[in-house]
């Protein structure tokens, strides 16, 4: 398959320039390798260069003749088919695993080229890896092992809750693959560092947890996706109780609904407002409502109508006729 026939799509869109890079790096060439079903032929932690697949044999009519003497020409067409059907296989798996020694080269720093002639695609990203892959550096466990007590510390009003988590999720991928046994048993860490910001929350899940990580049975699969399921519910429960962090850094939105909760988010710098609490109350006076003045009407038109049994009301609810009427006719 020539390399122009390859979608642009799958070009590698990241360029290898350093160690910080090599994560992303390789993200975007195994993506490219697993869309050509060669990934396997060009892993880098595999130790040993993987043997290129054999190139199928066609079927000739004397090994026909030979294999099936009675029906060897009922055979052909199927045999002949077979072969098709692997040679396309075979062919493909070829110009993938050039593609992947192009991509790669393509997708290296210049200062990087010099160090590259290997001639498959598993020797150059072997000798890549060698060379820039985190895990391969021998201080790398030793720093993911700061990393970790630094996150473990624990969290605080003025934390970016986001950048919090990530950094949680990306230590804690990273520790499992480097297997680091903090890994096995950061569920549990974690609801240690939230547990002074959060109580509820390390209560509701602690037993659950420690329930879980004490499951031998449970595979690394499991066990980092339970950890991300936690990583969620807290982040949920964060936005709940707190609120984004870098906009109120922990103090709850709801507590801003009432002026008692502004002042108390503001430790009391805050005064009430003093006129607001003096203001003149007005005494209530009585007078004709909407509806007594339909009775009082009555009454003029027939004096006898016991418009009196009707209570009156209070001027706080007078309408523009109301008043008029009390101002006329009110005792």
């Amino acid at each position: 398959m020539p390399y122009n026939d390859i979608p642009a799509s799958l070009h590698a869109r990241v360029i290898l320039k350093d160690s910080s890079s090599w994560e992303l790096w390789l993200f975007a060439m195994k993506a490219i390798a697993t869309s050509h079903g060669v990934w396997d032929l060009c892993n880098p932690e595999k130790e040993t260069q993987p043997d290129l697949p054999e190139p199928p044999i066609e079927p000739t009519t004397e090994w026909l003749m030979k294999t099936y003497p009675e029906t060897w020409e009922k055979m052909v067409t199927t045999k002949n088919a077979d072969y098709d059907r692997q040679k396309a296989t075979y062919d493909k798996k070829i110009a993938g695993v050039h593609q992947m020694e192009w991509e790669i080269r393509n997708s290296l720093h210049s200062k990087y080229q010099v160090f590259i002639d290997q001639d498959t695609a598993w020797g150059l990203m072997r000798n890549l890896r060698q060379r820039l892959a985190p895990e391969c550096d021998p201080t790398y466990k030793a720093s993911l092992r700061s990393q970790w007590r630094n996150l473990d510390r624990g969290l605080d009003k003025g934390t970016d809750i986001e950048e919090w988590l990530n950094n949680w999720q990306s230590l804690q991928r990273r520790c499992a693959k480097a297997g680091i046994t903090e890994a096995k048993e950061a569920q549990i860490q974690f609801l240690e560092a939230v547990s002074v910001m959060s109580p509820d929350f390390h209560a509701v899940w602690i037993d659950s947890v420690e329930k879980n990580s004490a499951d031998a049975t449970k595979s690394s699969a499991q066990r980092d996706a339970d950890f991300n399921n936690l990583i969620r519910r807290y982040k949920a429960h964060w936005d709940i109780t707190h609120g984004k962090s870098n906009l109120q850094k922990g103090v709850s939105k709801a507590v801003f609904s009432t002026w008692q909760g502004h002042q108390e988010a503001n430790h009391g710098t805050a005064t009430p407002n003093k006129s607001a609490s003096k203001a003149p109350t007005k005494k209530p006076s009585f007078c004709v409502r909407g509806w007594d003045a339909v009775w009082f009407v009555l009454w003029v038109w027939n004096p006898a109508f016991p418009w009196k049994m009707f209570p009156l009301g209070a001027a706080g609810t007078m309408s523009s006729f109301d008043r008029f009427l009390c101002g006329r006719f009110a005792s």
